[in-house]
């Protein structure tokens, strides 16, 4: 049977990040996961977004110092590297920094 208003159709699919959780409970590994979703965006510009998955990883001292690249999030140009470890001491400093700010608006 067929579906109703079935239809082949065109447009644009890629996968993004929509949230970002960072786990730093205080008996346990640290870590980061990415939950994903898929974007398909229809030659109307209208889109459909599902989710589709998640990536993530835990931090400890055997892959702290694991180099990936910083890419520029507008043009996928290479910036630079980092790693796992500067990834969580920039969270720590951005954390202190915006509670900082909250504290003496006080």
């Amino acid at each position: 049977m067929a579906n109703y208003k079935e239809s082949n159709v065109t447009g644009v699919k890629y996968t993004r990040a929509n949230r970002v959780i960072l786990q730093n409970e205080l008996d346990a590994p640290k870590s980061i996961t990415f939950s994903e979703q898929e974007i398909f965006t229809l030659p109307d510009t209208s889109r459909v977004v599902k989710h589709s998955g998640s990536v993530g990883v835990t931090l400890d001292e055997t892959n702290a110092t694991t180099p990936f690249n910083l890419i520029h999030p507008e043009t996928g140009a290479v910036l630079g590297t980092t790693t796992y470890q500067d990834v969580y001491v920039l969270m720590h400093s951005l954390y202190y920094h915006l509670v900082t700010e909250r504290d003496n608006r006080g």
